[in-house]
């Protein structure tokens, strides 16, 4: 399970995070070694501040990513075949909540879909 997600989920935030390090110009890199720094500076102090938005975002999508396989996995499966994620999560809330088998899950999930197909 672990593999398959990783092959997911890997390609699409190395295809996210070249593309934004595509559009950096080379300029900054120049002028701040123009200015006087060395190369572990100019990354430190130029281009450090103008990727880390770009790293947020593909760290925020990586954890919906995440988050969503772990509430689709929670929410359509038995407890009797519940990946590990959602098993162990269940350890400290099992005595809060009901079954899941308590709710028709898989069809509250889809009904918005089957409603727009119609």
């Amino acid at each position: 399970m672990i593999a398959v997600l990783v092959a997911i989920n890997q390609p699409f935030t190395i295809w996210m995070l070249k593309r934004f390090f595509e559009n950096i110009p080379a300029e900054l890199d120049e002028a701040a070694r123009v200015d006087g720094c060395t190369p572990f500076q100019a990354f430190r102090h130029v281009i450090m501040p103008v990727i880390w938005p770009g790293v947020t975002t593909t760290g925020l999508f990586r954890f919906l990513l995440g988050y969503n396989d772990f509430l689709v996995t929670s929410l359509l499966l038995d407890a009797s075949d519940q990946t590990m994620v959602p098993a162990i999560a269940g350890f400290s809330t099992a005595k809060q909540r009901p079954p899941i088998s308590s709710a028709p899950w898989p069809l509250l999930y889809r009904s918005p879909q089957l409603c727009l197909c119609w």
